[in-house]
């Protein structure tokens, strides 16, 4: 519901605040999120001792840049379903999840490599943390949207 439009919840009764209230705990925290993908993507992902800093967005970082700048303009966006926006967003934080997840297991294989140490670096551990609180998020305001009692 936009801030400026009427509480129509029956008095005695709180509202349940989901992503769509701007002012809401929950939007806060998916907005800061998909702007941490943002940042974790575009920052560096693993250094490796005589090869220099891979960046995310050199490769798979490019996933979650987009998916964070997605999330966020889907968190501002007048809401028609607020259901769909939810599990829209879920899907795109589950993604950026995954990538993450993989891109850490990939540097951490190669940790003992020949060619030096590879070791991950904090772009990638801010995609990951970001991924997971605004799949965290999603979720819950999933969760909220399908518990909500009927109208009427």
């Amino acid at each position: 519901m936009p801030p400026d439009a009427p509480d129509t919840t029956e008095p005695g009764k709180s509202r349940r605040r989901a992503l769509s209230d701007r002012g809401s705990a929950l939007f806060l925290v998916a907005n800061a999120a998909a702007v941490l993908m943002v940042l974790g993507g575009f920052g560096p992902w693993a250094t490796a001792t005589h090869r220099g800093t891979a960046l995310g967005a050199s490769g798979l970082g490019w996933f979650l840049i987009i998916g964070g700048f997605v999330a966020a303009t889907l968190l501002w966006h007048p809401m028609k379903s607020r259901l769909r926006h939810a599990a829209i967003i879920t899907v795109i934080a589950l993604a950026g999840t995954a990538v993450s997840v993989v891109s850490l297991a990939d540097v951490q294989s190669l940790i003992a490599h020949p060619g030096g140490p590879v070791s991950p670096v904090w772009g990638l551990y801010v995609a990951l943390g970001s991924s997971v609180v605004l799949l965290a998020a999603g979720a819950l305001a999933v969760a909220m949207q399908l518990l909500r009692p009927a109208a009427g």
